[in-house]
């Protein structure tokens, strides 16, 4: 059990492709974003575009998007949010504008 890297009575160990990862909640939703992580290669992001009252990922309120950034950190994408002004290659500039 400890080379599986057991650590609780009942835990699942799942393998697919080199790579491994335990279930202690044995549940559909579970089993089911686990074998979805473990089908994809490489990491897989979500970019939110935050700055001028867009919905947000990261807050909790009615109107923003926390519970589906969470769904999809669970199906093993990873999420994040980038204001567009703050990068300096997406400035306006009066050289093209």
């Amino acid at each position: 059990m400890r080379a599986a890297g057991v650590r609780l009575d009942g835990e699942l160990v799942i393998e697919y492709s080199g790579r491994k990862e335990n279930l202690s909640q044995l549940s559909e939703e579970a089993f089911t974003n686990t074998l979805a992580r473990l089908g994809r290669g490489g990491e897989r992001w979500v970019v939110f575009v935050t700055g001028h009252g867009e919905r947000s990922p990261d807050r909790q309120a009615n109107f923003d998007l926390s519970s589906w950034a969470g769904q999809l950190t669970k199906r093993g994408l990873k999420t994040r949010s980038i204001a567009l002004g703050a990068i300096r290659r997406f400035r306006r500039t009066p050289r093209y504008w």
